[in-house]
């Protein structure tokens, strides 16, 4: 269709067998909604989209002829879709009936909504990711999950939320710099929030994550913490603007690199890399 109200969008890296078990899901939501579904195949080498086309013609796939992480890949999906609105979803994340329309209705009705997002269960330990947050501590930022579910969140987790096109567009999208994976949501949530923009968790919207099913069986433990602590360096580095809050960055990080050279080497790491 030429003008779709939602676009649902789902990038993929050589998620072939996440994509067969959860697009059914994604696929009756934006059927129901009078959506499209699109997949933005970031240079797989698993033949999804040529299995795409065969086993669900409904969706769409956009093809990247190189593999450039989490943010290029739903940047792409995103310049890509038709819909007014976008539903950005992980590969391995299923949306419950209702989801759609009502991440639809809360943007349009609330005009200062940057972000609306569903609860966000992950299937394996019953933890609610949609209820963010991010923490100033010793001199750093932290991020959690599984807070208060009545408090709004800090930042709009990237493997379910709902945006406006044009407004995440015009903001930049998600910034690759973060490649392959993390800290890129915190990052566009906190831009989007600097400028006015507000993130809410609708009530009665609701979907499964298969946390981990992704990125857990491409990289090693080691590896997945180094790049975490990498980006939220690269992410205080890049947005932190108050000159006290630098003071006491600049203070402490020397005690922490010590401390985590003995006990926490990934940060030692993460340091070197960002």
């Amino acid at each position: 269709m030429s003008d779709p109200r939602v676009s649902v969008v789902v990038p993929s890296w050589n998620g072939l067998g996440l994509l067969r078990a959860h697009l059914p899901s994604l696929v009756a939501a934006s059927r129901d909604e009078g959506g499209e579904l699109v997949v933005c195949d970031d240079a797989s080498s698993d033949g999804t989209a040529e299995a795409l086309a065969g086993e669900f013609p409904s969706v769409r796939v956009v093809r990247r002829a190189r593999n450039g992480g989490f943010a290029s890949a739903a940047n792409d999906g995103i310049l890509s879709a038709r819909g007014r609105i976008v539903v950005l979803v992980n590969n391995d994340v299923e949306l419950r009936p209702g989801c759609l329309p009502r991440l639809a209705e809360a943007l349009d009705r609330e005009p200062s909504l940057f972000a609306a997002v569903p609860s966000l269960v992950r299937v394996r330990t019953g933890v609610e990711e949609s209820t963010t947050r991010i923490r100033w501590r010793l001199g750093v930022l932290s991020t959690s999950i599984g807070e208060t579910p009545a408090d709004p969140p800090d930042y709009a987790c990237g493997a379910a939320v709902a945006f406006r096109r044009d407004e995440t567009l015009a903001l930049g999208g998600f910034d690759p710099l973060y490649a392959p994976f993390y800290w890129e949501d915190v990052d566009l949530s906190f831009r989007a929030r600097r400028r006015g923009g507000s993130i809410a968790r609708v009530e009665g919207a609701r979907a499964l994550h298969d946390h981990g099913g992704t990125i857990g069986s491409r990289f090693d433990r080691d590896r997945v913490a180094r790049i975490y602590e990498r980006n939220r360096l690269i992410f205080t580095w890049k947005n932190l603007l108050d000159p006290a809050l630098w003071r006491r960055h600049l203070a402490l990080l020397p005690c922490k690199l010590l401390w985590d050279a003995a006990a926490h080497r990934a940060f030692l790491l993460g340091f070197r890399d960002a």
